[in-house]
Parts: C-alpha cells; structure tokens; sequence
C-alpha cells in the first residue's frame, strides 16, 4: 500500500491475525460469528493470512470439516501448498486459539483495516492536491475518502440482483422437480408439508404451548421424520438427556408407551418376546437414522450455535431443533431481566438459522394467562410477553389438546367430590399456524397417542358400535400400523398392537 504521507508501516498486527486463524482452526464454528466482520479476508494485512482466511472458508462452503488435513488437500489441489512453508505448522497454529475472544479480536482487525483504507485515500487526496488538480476535482475526491472509510467499517455480503434471480429460479426448479413435491425439509405429515411445503431454508419456527401441551413430543417426531426423509438433524434438549429422548423415540416406533419402557414393563404384566422383539427391531431401526444429540451440558445461545455449526460442518445436519426456548440463556446480555434475554435468544436463532441457510425448530412456553380463559387455544398474544419471539419467528405454530383438558376436568371434579368418569378422548392434536410470515396460517389436525409419541395424519380407527363405546369407552382406542422401513427392508409388522389404557403421559 502506497504511503505519501509518512515512511511508516501502515496499521497492522501480524500476531493478532495468526492468533485469530489459531482459534478458527480450534473451533470452525467461530467463523460462523466473524465472517460478516473480516470481509472475506481483505482485513488481514499479510497476504499468507488472507489466503490461508480464504481457503478456511472455501472448505466451509464446500460443506467439508475444517481440519489440518483438508487444508493440505485443499493447497495440494489448488497448486499452492507452498504457503505451509511460510506459515507455523497448522497444528501449532491451533495452539494459539484465543478462546471467547475472537469476536474482539475480528473488531480489532477490522479496525486497522479501516484505518489502512483512510491513510491510502488520503494520502492520494494530499498527492491530488500537491499535483495541482483541479477544486471539483479535490472535493469529490474527499467525499470518496469519506465514503471509503465509511463502507469499510460495513461488512460487504452484496449481491446483485442477476445473481439472485439465479439462486431464485434454481430454488423454484428444484421445487417443482423434486420427487416428493416439496422443496424443504419433510415434517412427515402430508397435511404439514401442504401448509408450509416443508421446512425452509429461511424457517425459524415456534412451536407454542403450555407444559403438557406436548412441545417436546411435537420435536422429537419432527427430528426423527426428517431423518428418516434423509436429513440429518441435530438436537439440543435443555430439560431431557439423550437417553430419555431416544428412550421416547423408541416409544415412537414400536408402540409400546413410554412409562413402560421407563419401568421396564406394563402396567399388570411383563414385556412379552413380541415386546422385546419390537423394542429391539425400534433401536435397531434408530441407529440408521441421522440424528445427533449435543450433550454439551451447555444451555447458554451462543454455546449451541457454535455446536449446531459444528455439526452441520461434521454431519452435515440440514435443520436444528431447540428443546425449548427459555430454557437457554445468553452469557453475553448484561442484566438479568428474563425478557431480555429471551429477546436475545430469540434474536441470536434467527441470525444462526439465516446464516447456516438451514431450518431451525424450537419450543417456546406460552404464557399462564391462556388458563384464566374458557378458550384454552394459543392465540399470539400469549407470546407477547416473552420478549421478541413472535417478531423474531418466521412460522409460530399453537399447540393445542383437548384430551389434556378433558383429563385435568375430570381429575378437577374427583378433587371437589364427584365420581371419577373417566372420558372419551379423541387423541386428535391441532398444530394452528398462529403467524406465518411466507404463507397463510392454517390448522392441521393431527391424530396422536401422547403416550407413545405417536402422529398419523388421520386416525387410525376401530370400527365400534355406538353402545359398545358406551360400556366400554378403552374399546375404540385406535392402533397404530404404520411401517417405519430401514434401508429399504425393515419393517414392523407385529408391533400393530390395541394400546392399552396405561395412563401414562410423559409429555
């Protein structure tokens, strides 16, 4: 860079940019937080460290893991492994991580970049000057110098729009040609993906309810159906570990409820071989499928961004689903005010799920005044006084059980002295899109067995008569009969089973 002003060095801080490629190479997912800060490499002032930036980065969009040994492919391939000899071993490199500080040191950078753009301009400004050009001349120039130092401090993710009625037009034919109609992430349900397409790549979604409404339920089938269509998916649960997740999957699949695998045996007897063997064909049929739970103990935001980017560099997860919302915190917002940080939160989510381009699920609490009413369905306004989720979400999705409420009537009226009657449940489950900022808001009602985890579009039904139900209400319990096949070959014939009335709930 051309000084006329003065024979010094311009700004720069060579050992703050090794330290910093140090701590991208320790943990990729950092370049999640400081790409948009370091424009695509131009403020590191050595070239080496630009190109060693710039490759990091191509790796990441290739969609591979950044490790020591795909960076040497990478030169190797490229014609310029050269740069290893100009550079410490990358292992050593790595060595120089600076830990939680990389954000400050990207700033940091980017600040001596800025000033390196300001001396440049103008000290071609005083060259202009002392070079007798002319007063119109001098003064534009002074507003370029002005503008440059402006749009330095602005990260620079432009692009034009023939670049993006490309990525468009692909995006609409992959839609239109793609074998099962949808152009995201399969929910699984046929009466879901009518509504929403599947989940985009732009998609934050909340699903809202009160405890008990099945909030962890609803995630966990949703993880395991878009596994099952071929995307992996990671999973952060905040309140269960992955056990009991899988534990519930399990559930899911062979139809046996969750309390008993829990206890290890029904209600009045033991598992029977059929039982075993539906248990352990359901775990079989679980290894197959691409889901990864982080086990971090983490619940701070900023800790899983960092590993949902982690994982969707390792495994190439395509959604993240969060079990649920106010569970994380945020290390970095001063204060202590929960709406505050739910507001942050929710924030930090969106930015991840716009920057990773991949969907992002996560549960959401509802607020208690929903219970001081007759209609016990969600409504937005429940949400509004938890900080800026409605604002921040692309889908809100109500969740509502009239089973639940018919159940805690019942169970109120034993409490003040009547009989208990136990009631007809109708195990329908409604998922009401509340908002829906890239479509219309709807109702799909679903059949689901809160005990198992189990979803079916329509309920799959035991024809009775009117008067049998009567004396037996446990008659018209429906079964479930659907196949879960694993590779083209597994399937469960001999878990369709009439669910017996255990009254277990876990969700």
């Amino acid at each position: 860079m051309t000084n006329y002003l003065i024979d010094k060095i311009p700004p720069q801080d060579s050992d703050s940019e090794l330290s910093l490629l140090g701590s991208l190479l320790d943990k990729p997912a950092r370049l999640f937080d400081v790409r948009a800060i370091l424009d695509e490499g131009a403020v590191f002032y050595k070239e080496d460290h630009q190109h060693l930036y710039r490759i990091l980065l191509a790796i990441a969009d290739e969609g591979k893991t950044i490790r020591p040994i795909t960076i040497i492919q990478h030169l190797r391939s490229s014609g310029t492994d050269a740069l290893l000899h100009r550079l410490p071993p990358l292992d050593q490199l790595a060595n120089r991580a600076i830990g939680l500080a990389h954000m400050e040191t990207a700033i940091h950078l980017r600040e001596l970049y800025v000033k390196r753009i300001a001396i440049s301009q103008a000290a071609e400004l005083i060259r202009d000057a002392y070079n007798n050009e002319s007063f119109d001349a001098i003064i534009q120039k002074a507003k370029d110098l002005t503008t440059a130092v402006t749009s330095g401090t602005a990260s620079r993710h432009v692009r034009g729009m023939s670049k993006v009625i490309d990525s468009t037009l692909a995006h609409i034919e992959a839609a239109a040609n793609s074998p099962t109609g949808l152009s995201g992430v399969s929910s699984g349900s046929d009466k879901l993906n009518r509504i929403t397409g599947g989940w985009q790549s732009s998609d934050s979604v909340g699903f809202a309810g009160r405890p008990g409404a099945g909030k962890t339920l609803v995630l966990l089938n949703l993880a395991k159906e878009a596994a099952i269509a071929g995307t992996p998916t990671s999973f952060f649960s905040l309140e269960i570990s992955a056990e009991q997740c899988t534990n519930r999957l399990i559930s899911s699949i062979c139809g046996i409820p969750y309390g008993a695998l829990i206890k290890g045996r029904h209600k009045d007897h033991s598992f029977s071989a059929e039982d075993w063997k539906a248990i352990r064909e359901a775990g079989d049929y679980l290894r197959t499928l691409p889901i990864y739970f982080d086990e971090s103990g983490s619940t701070d935001i900023n800790d899983i961004i960092y590993s949902a980017y982690d994982m969707q560099q390792q495994f190439g997860c395509g959604l993240t689903v969060l079990d649920y919302l106010q569970k994380a915190g945020d290390r970095k917002v001063k204060g202590s005010k929960a709406y505050e940080v739910v507001s942050s939160v929710s924030g930090k989510i969106k930015d991840a799920n716009l920057k990773m381009k991949s969907p992002w699920l996560w549960g959401s609490q509802l607020s208690r005044g929903i219970e001081s009413r007759d209609n016990k369905r969600p409504q937005l306004e429940d949400l509004r006084e938890s900080g800026k989720i409605e604002e921040d979400a692309t889908i809100i999705v109500g969740l509502y059980r009239d089973d639940y409420y018919k159940l805690r009537r019942a169970t109120e009226d034993v409490k003040k002295g009547a009989m208990f009657v136990p009631p007809i449940f109708d195990y329908e489950f409604e998922m009401d899109f509340l908002k829906y900022r890239n479509g219309e808001p709807g109702v799909a009602k679903l059949w689901c067995d809160v005990r198992t985890g189990q979803f079916a579009d329509e309920p799959p039904l035991i024809p009775v008569k009117p008067e049998e139900r009567e004396l037996n209400p446990a008659a018209h319990r429906p079964k479930w009969v659907q196949q879960y096949p694993a590779n083209g070959a597994l399937s469960f014939p001999d878990i369709a089973r009439q669910l017996a009335p255990e009254n277990d709930t876990p969700f």
